[in-house]
Parts: C-alpha cells; sequence; structure tokens
C-alpha cells in the first residue's frame, strides 16, 4: 500500500512525499499473542511512520492518503512493487532458510504460527509468484481484491493509535491525529473472534528450492508467557544451543550454524540448522539433545552463562520509537511490567531440576512436533 500512487498521486509524487517530509511510512501485518493461551490471538495490520515534530501535519497526511485513498488502479506499478517482493523473498532464503522452515513447520501447530507463515512464510512466496505470473485481465482480478480488503480494514473504531515523542509536542500531534481519524470511516464490520479449535498436524514437511544445502528444524507446540515452566524453556534453548548444537551440528557436522529458540509469546520451541551438509544425522542430533537436555549434562557456569544469554534478549538497547512501539504491542497483549518482572526473578532463581524438568516435559515427552526441511530436491530425495 505503501510503494503506490494515493490521492490522484503517482507512486513517484507520493514517494518524494514521503521523502521530503518523513522519515518513513511503513505499513505490515502483525500477530499479537495472548500470552495467557498461544491458541488466541490478535491479528493486525499496522501503520508506523516518523517524522519531525513541525512535520507532523504532513505525516499525518500522508498517512491517510495511503489508507484512505490508494491507487490499485496503475497495473504496471503493481505488477513491479510484486516482482520486488518475489525477488525479495528469493533472495532471502539462502541466508534465512532455517526460519522459513521453522516458520513453515510451526503452521501445522498454531492457528497464529499458521497465518504469520501466510503473511511472511514460503506460502507467501508461492502466492506472489502466482500473481506475477498472470496476465494483466487476470492480474486485475486480483486487485479488485486489495480494494476490497482496504474497505474491509480501515474503519475509524478499528484503530488503536500510539503517539511517541516528547511530552510538549503531544498537544499539536493530537490535533493532526484527530485531524487524520475524521477522514476515516466511522464503523466496520465486527471482525469477532476466533479460536483455533483444529488439531495440529505433526509430521514431516521438506520443501525443494534451488540451494545446495539443508535448513533442517524441529519445532514442537509447547507453553505460553504464563506458563510457570516459560522461564526454563527460555534458558533451556540457550542451553542447547551453546552446550550441544554448536558442537554436534557445526563443529562435528560441518553445517554453518545449530541453534535453539524458545517463543514463549507464541507458545513454540524450535531446533534448527543453518547451512547443513545433512538432514538424517541431523535429526538424530535433536533427539540426542533432548536426551542431554534431561540428563542435565550440563554445569551451574552453563546455566548461568544461559541465563545471562536470555537476560541480553529481554533487555536489549532499543531506539526511543522502538522502545514506544515495543511498549505499546506489550499494553495490547496485556504483558504488565509487573508480568514480565516476575517472567524476569523466575529466569534468575531457575534451578538444573527445573529445566531437566521442562526439557522432560515439554521437548521429550511431546509428540506434538514437526520436522521441517528447506532443502534441494536431490537431499530431500
Amino acid at each position: 500500500a505503501t510503494q503506490i500512487g494515493a490521492a490522484d498521486k503517482s507512486y513517484t509524487e507520493m514517494a518524494e512525499q514521503v521523502e521530503a517530509h518523513t522519515g518513513g511510512v511503513h505499513l505490515n501485518s502483525e500477530i499479537l499473542d495472548d500470552p495467557q493461551n498461544p491458541d488466541q490471538f490478535e491479528a493486525v495490520i499496522s501503520v508506523r511512520g516518523k517524522a519531525l515534530n513541525h512535520k507532523q501535519a504532513e505525516l499525518f497526511r500522508i498517512i491517510g492518503d495511503y489508507l484512505t485513498e490508494p491507487d490499485f488502479n496503475d497495473t504496471e506499478r503493481i505488477r513491479t512493487v510484486l516482482l520486488q517482493i518475489q525477488t525479495s523473498f528469493e533472495n532471502a532464503i539462502p541466508g534465512s532458510g532455517h526460519l522459513y522452515a521453522a516458520r513453515a513447520g510451526a503452521a501445522n501447530l498454531s492457528k497464529s504460527a499458521h497465518i504469520r507463515e501466510q503473511w511472511s512464510g514460503i506460502s507467501l512466496l508461492h502466492l506472489v509468484r502466482k500473481l506475477t505470473a498472470m496476465n494483466d485481465e487476470k492480474i486485475k482480478d486480483e486487485i479488485a481484491k486489495f480494494v476490497k480488503i482496504s474497505n474491509f480494514l480501515i474503519y475509524r473504531n478499528k484503530f488503536s493509535c500510539a503517539i511517541i515523542g516528547e511530552q510538549p509536542t503531544f498537544k499539536t500531534t493530537e490535533k493532526s491525529l484527530a485531524k487524520f481519524l475524521e477522514r476515516l470511516p466511522d464503523e466496520g464490520p465486527d471482525n469477532g473472534q476466533e479460536t483455533f479449535k483444529n488439531e495440529p498436524k505433526p509430521g514431516q514437511f521438506g520443501w525443494a528450492t534451488s540451494v545446495p544445502v539443508s535448513y533442517v528444524t524441529r519445532t514442537f507446540k509447547t507453553v505460553p508467557f504464563s506458563h510457570p515452566d516459560s522461564a526454563a524453556l527460555l534458558v533451556l534453548a540457550k542451553l542447547l544451543r551453546s552446550g550441544y548444537l554448536h558442537r554436534e551440528i557445526r563443529e562435528k557436522g560441518g553445517a554453518y550454524g545449530g541453534l535453539a529458540s524458545c517463543n514463549i509469546e507464541g507458545g513454540l520451541f524450535s531446533l534448527l540448522s543453518y547451512r547443513d551438509p545433512h538432514i538424517l544425522r541431523t535429526l538424530q542430533v535433536y533427539d540426542d539433545a533432548i536426551d542431554w537436555a534431561v540428563s542435565g549434562d550440563f554445569n551451574d557456569e552453563a546455566i548461568k552463562e544461559a541465563q545471562l544469554s536470555v537476560f541480553a534478549d529481554l533487555d536489549r538497547p532499543l531506539s526511543p520509537g522502538s522502545r514506544g512501539i515495543h511498549e505499546f504491542a506489550n499494553t495490547r497483549q496485556d504483558l504488565t511490567p509487573e508480568k514480565r518482572q516476575q517472567l524476569r526473578q523466575q529466569i534468575l532463581n531457575i534451578t538444573r531440576a527445573e529445566i531437566c524438568t521442562a526439557a522432560e516435559r515439554h521437548l521429550a515427552g511431546n509428540s506434538l512436533k514437526v520436522d521441517s526441511i528447506v532443502s534441494s530436491e536431490e537431499m530431500l530425495t
């Protein structure tokens, strides 16, 4: 939406206005997970922009133009944007194949992960390829869907807004915000709430691409932020990466990397390999790694280092704008400072027994898991 024309201005004219008056305008899709239940979530579209204080009115006008008067009539421009998206995805897979593999695997375990994959994974690449291959008549039918989506989404009663800046400027900014909101239709249809009721689909899946190496992932459906074991799983991911996977997958197996990640907001835990010459060997390493974690074959120093690594992620430095955006999402998800501090305290007080128990309960004894591999067709067969 921000790569086309709007308000009777061409894409070039809009781009010039964005460049002249703002530090950028972006529109993205996001999932806000429920910290109590990973099968419940809020799917949102976010629009973000930044500008100097004296340019706030222009910023809101430009955002309003994109949202209320997008120009979907320029088929050539839309085709160009789609080709850019396709190229970007294709170029990203060699560098981030493990993330695409994990996202594709997780899509079989929860509804929120399924939508994330549709919005930013291999499924989106397939859709974009399908669109770019269409002739002008067929692609116009698809473009008509963009108009319907825009008309369905952009309503005043669906907006939640956050302003990040110096407090003395808020009164001026509020006026620009009010003028922007006046441009939006009053009320739209209620999207309602959907709970993921379908059963997860564990199994093994592969995607062929033109790379001479593999990206091998195993993803487990685990527990959400509020669960007592979430702190142990965060520490366990760091222990597995530094204490086992790096040695077995990179040093012995010859892959570029062996990793583990824990997403406690989405209730997912993943083991990953990066640019891996093996597939079956790596899957066996994952089995052995879980046995290693359950046995507690790591010392107190390793636990301490894993705790510090978790805190480095939780408390990493952010710019003022990023801090505000992060806090806005926390507010929407009801992740209060008290809840986040409680998690930090649990991480600080974690014991070896709690880590081993979490490994046994949520990894070793968990049938809700998916192996997903991105590789060449030759290696997959």
